[in-house]
């Protein structure tokens, strides 16, 4: 350790002066709450500065440092001068890259001084909106600093050893390391692609910190056994160095590679559901845990087979996902390989054996399609896209309907919905009216596929709205109005057959669930207190039914069979308190149907459909409930 010691205070007092430059470039910052901008802006301003300045400083010294502190001492034979004492090889090398080191980070910690004797917060998730640390987390931006100063100062020795030897395995060199980089970068795309973001933050850090061992390991093989033979180091420094990074960006591509190939089973927990209307299939997305850095993909499943196709993320975040009505097609949108644009529809027959995933020639160049919906036979898609509802043909692409509903009107575009092959409704609430007290609008637009034109338009006036539901047959809406009235809850059903004003209801207290049934009926839950009150309306808003439930919180499911409502209450948040039974909507009677079961359906699918019998467990599993025998079929079995 002395000769250690005695090489690494040399290579401090050699450089002396550039830590007494970087303690001057820290005053720098002082001087910026005397530009001119606003007060509350200066301290955020400061300490970005010398953030920024610290940063830069470290990486050119590492640069030059490492560029210079071995290779030009041994390209102009003074590393003998070390070799000619009694200093092992390792204390040589060990010295002075730690003393290159100590100066590269060094003097970006003397830039960062005066700003922190002054009690700034220097908080690179906050400075000028960087995206280091999070939440105030910087431990995980000054790592990073660390490893990338440690990185830079090894591969800027490592390239100029190579460079300054004149030898002919720079080729080799070149080569190798274009591979690799076209490795990683695959790899990369790859994750990029499928949106998986932390994994792929996860395996560049790892990647991060192989490499700066292997740098380093090459290094020191270079210096202890070549000593002072350039060309001979050269090669004792490629060799180990070509072999370690590339079994490095073999692992990283294997782990990309594992990560990507996540299944339904792989999934630890359930984010979200979409059933198919009849069949089999739903579409189902969820975490896979830490070690795949939380990746969240997204599949089709088939819950009798366990046949699946993973989709990409982005895609199906519900608005860019649709199955048809009779179950047999569903279709979604994909972007580019590299997760840009432009964006396909991509569709599955799901009603024949064997069938894969295709791409349609619909697509989007510019601009991310959302509310997409299929034909009742799936044979055409509507979505909405750049502010205009589009229509087409899904075997060929031929454009059925390309309208700008929106332009130049305050409407939201809600839903829409196919009430037949040919005729596509649009549902749109007005929007930006006054919180309270203001006029406000329902619009329904039917569209003739045919001809691309509107055969029927619907204006039904009332306090501002948003959509809460539309019957299953498309031809009543349920509105509910904003309020600051937490316990007073305004709702409106309204029938478009009729063309009768809307029908107001007053809910009293907290409404945790609205929804039709399949049979057009309208359920409302809401609690009070310590009691749970479910409300059974026909479709002009006449009570019909009227239960109570104990528990101060409900969720409604489906309808697992006629006349049998899927309801998960509690008494308070504790998840093991939630209970989940089947209560009768003729007689009132509950039945329980088990513990720790979620119901992910909802009250409006079709009675006895797939959505209405799936159930997550607590612990991350998935199963069919028959609800005649209360019998379970497990789809995806639990993480252990």
């Amino acid at each position: 350790m002395r000769a250690f010691a005695a090489v690494l205070r040399r290579e401090l007092a050699e450089r002396w002066l550039l830590a007494l430059a970087a303690a001057l470039l820290g005053l720098i910052p002082l001087a910026v709450p005397f530009l001119p901008m606003g007060i509350s802006q200066a301290p955020d301003a400061r300490s970005g500065t010398a953030i920024a300045l610290a940063v830069i400083v470290s990486y050119v010294l590492a640069l030059v440092l490492g560029s210079t502190v071995l290779a030009r001492d041994l390209s102009e034979r003074r590393l003998g001068f070390y070799f000619s004492r009694p200093l092992p090889g390792w204390a040589i090398w060990a010295g002075k890259l730690a003393g290159a080191a100590l100066l590269a980070f060094g003097s970006g910690v003397l830039v960062l001084l005066p700003s922190l004797l002054l009690g700034d917060r220097l908080d690179p998730s906050g400075s000028w909106g960087w995206g280091l640390g999070r939440g105030g987390d910087s431990a995980l931006a000054f790592t990073l600093w660390v490893m990338t100063v440690l990185a830079l100062l090894l591969a800027a020795n490592a390239f100029s050893t190579m460079v300054r030897s004149r030898s002919p395995w720079l080729l080799l060199d070149l080569l190798a390391g274009t591979l690799l980089v076209g490795l990683v970068g695959i790899a990369t795309a790859r994750l990029l692609s499928a949106w998986a973001l932390d994994a792929l933050t996860m395996a560049h850090f790892g990647l991060l910190v192989i490499v700066v061992l292997c740098f380093a390991a090459a290094s020191a093989v270079q210096v202890t056994r070549a000593r002072t033979d350039a060309r001979r180091g050269h090669r004792l420094l490629s060799l180990p160095l070509w072999t370690l990074l590339g079994l490095s960006a073999l692992a990283f591509g294997g782990y990309a590679q594992w990560v990507l190939a996540a299944s339904p089973e792989d999934l630890v927990a359930i984010g979200g559901m979409v059933p198919a209307p009849a069949g089999d299939w739903i579409a189902l997305g969820g975490s896979t845990g830490k070690l795949r850095g939380e990746f969240e993909p997204f599949f089709l499943l088939d819950t009798s087979s366990g046949r699946s196709f993973r989709l990409q993320a982005h895609a199906t975040d519900w608005g860019g996902f649709a199955f048809s009505s009779d179950g047999r097609h569903a279709a979604w949108t994909e972007m580019a390989g590299r997760g840009d644009f432009p964006v396909t529809i991509h569709r599955l027959d799901l009603g024949r054996p064997g069938a894969e995933p295709v791409a349609t020639p619909i697509g989007f160049p510019e601009h991310f399609p959302y509310s997409l919906v299929l034909s009742p036979d799936g044979r055409r898609m509507a979505c909405i896209v750049d502010e205009r509802i589009v229509a087409q043909e899904m075997g060929n692409g031929r454009l059925l309907l390309a309208t700008p509903v929106l332009a130049g009107d305050s409407w939201s575009a809600d839903r829409l919905r196919f009430l037949d092959s040919r005729t596509l409704r649009w549902y749109g609430t007005r929007k930006n009216a006054p919180l309270q007290g203001g006029e406000g609008e329902l619009r329904v637009v039917d569209f003739d596929l045919g001809t691309g034109r509107i055969v029927r338009e619907i204006r039904s006036p009332g306090k501002e709205n948003a959509i809460r539901g539309i019957s299953p047959d498309g031809q009543s809406v349920l509105l509910k109005s904003r309020t600051l009235e937490p316990s007073r809850e305004e709702i409106a059903i309204v029938d478009l057959r009729t063309g009768e004003p809307p029908v107001d209801i007053l809910v009293k207290g907290v409404q945790s669930g609205l929804s039709f049934l399949p049979d057009g009926r309208v359920v409302i839950a809401r609690r009070s207190q310590d009691r749970i009150e479910l409300r059974v309306l026909n479709g002009r808003g006449a009570e019909l039914k009227r239960f109570h439930l104990p528990g101060g919180r409900v969720r409604l499911g489906g309808q697992p069979a006629p006349g049998l409502l899927v309801v998960l209450t509690t008494r308070d948040s504790s998840e093991k308190a939630w209970r989940t039974v089947l209560l009768n909507l003729d007689s009132g009677a509950l039945r329980p149907l088990g513990e720790g079961l979620y119901p992910d359906g909802w009250p409006s699918l079709p009675t006895g459909s797939i959505g209405t019998q799936l159930f997550v467990q607590k612990n991350g599993g998935l199963v069919r409930i028959d609800p005649a025998t209360g019998r379970q079929h497990v789809i995806l079995h639990p993480e252990n």
